[in-house]
């Protein structure tokens, strides 16, 4: 049976825009050198005010010999 290991990466949004403030496709191929790939974009999480404060990146990587 395949295994799987996830990892989560929050990327903070400007308050008045709404862009990411990282570069994120960077993110994904600096974590994809290292045999991590891209699962879903997970929608903002909130400040306490309701104003978006960023996503997150889940990635999954099959975990070899584990």
């Amino acid at each position: 049976m395949e295994k799987y290991e996830y990892k989560v990466i929050s990327i903070k949004s400007d308050a008045w825009s709404g862009y990411a403030k990282d570069d994120y496709l960077q993110i994904l191929n600096e974590f994809g050198t290292d045999g991590w790939r891209f699962k879903e974009f997970v929608p903002g999480y909130a400040k306490p005010k309701g104003a978006p404060k960023g996503f997150e990146i889940l990635l999954e990587r099959k975990i070899i010999n584990g």
